[in-house]
């Protein structure tokens, strides 16, 4: 039986840091990756450490083995992660716009299922345990995903996250910025 909570033991951060290693952009085939997803940055045990402590990462159990997380990330680790400086500079732009309340919201950090369990409503799940354990705490959910990993782009639309921004600029890859509202 799966079980869904919060990441509690640095074994569950290990076991997270694993998964993250296996589908790591580039560790597969460009058709495997199109078919099957990646995720694009790679955490280190430190940071990974503070952002659960913060708010704790999600996970997904088959006894004692991490078969799903997604990830949370403050705001206040915006300083931290490279490759999300220019969601973060988005987020400002927005917010100095008053175009909505960015004062009260969660990142989703990085979210992956182990390919042996897909089709069984991980995914899902991971998402119904984030809502449920982060809703009354934060406003919504924000989660900047690479536009050219088209399974990753589906599976958060089929959630409900909906486009709030595209990052396009000549000379980078270009980017969603999704938003959950709950």
């Amino acid at each position: 039986m799966l079980d869904f909570r919060k990441a509690e033991t640095e074994e569950e951060l290990h076991g997270i840091l694993e998964l993250q290693s296996r589908f790591l952009k580039g560790s597969h085939t460009k058709d495997v990756e199109a078919e099957q997803g990646f995720v694009t940055l790679k955490h280190d045990f430190d940071l990974l450490h503070q952002m659960n402590v913060a708010d704790g990462h999600i996970i997904g159990l088959d006894g004692n083995k991490v078969i799903g997380y997604a990830l949370t990330m403050s705001p206040k680790f915006s300083d931290k992660i490279p490759g999300l400086f220019p969601m973060f500079r988005i987020v400002d732009e927005l917010k100095e716009k008053g175009d909505r309340h960015f004062n009260n919201y969660l990142m989703m950090g990085q979210i992956c299922v182990d390919y042996h369990y897909r089709g069984q409503g991980v995914f899902r799940s991971l998402y119904e345990q984030f809502k449920m354990s982060y809703a009354g705490k934060y406003d919504f959910c924000l989660a900047l995903i690479y536009c050219l990993n088209t399974r990753s782009m589906a599976a958060h639309k089929h959630i409900g996250f909906t486009n709030l921004y595209t990052l396009d600029e000549a000379g980078a890859e270009p980017w969603e910025l999704v938003i959950w509202e709950w």
